[in-house]
């Protein structure tokens, strides 16, 4: 995880390309699709899927500048915050590991 971190440049997030292991895409494929899911999400801090992570300690949607008319932007993405009823999730290119661009947007 030491250089898979997100760093801010003028509030845009640059990130050292990562390519997922077939392991970790199978272990996606076993989440429910209203799961976080991980690197397919704008928010995730990094490209990878540090398993090791809970999505709470993933998620930097609390953390990150947003423009001010974001709606809910004191509040926490439910699939890292089960007491949440806002879905912050924002597709990050899920394609390129096989996902459907709306496959986590399902209520599943």
């Amino acid at each position: 995880m030491e250089e898979t971190m997100a760093k801010s440049i003028y509030n845009f997030k640059s990130f050292r390309p990562q390519k997922a292991s077939a392991e970790d895409l199978e272990k996606a494929k076993q989440l429910p699709r209203s799961a976080c899911p991980r690197r397919h999400c704008w928010w995730w801090h990094s490209l990878s899927f540090d398993w090791d992570l809970t999505p709470a300690q993933g998620c930097t949607y609390l953390q990150s500048e947003k423009p001010p008319t974001f709606m809910n932007q004191q509040v926490p993405c439910r699939r890292a915050d089960p007491s949440s009823i806002v879905d912050h999730y924002e597709a990050r290119d899920p394609a390129e590991d096989g996902f459907s661009k709306d496959y986590w947007n399902s209520s599943e």
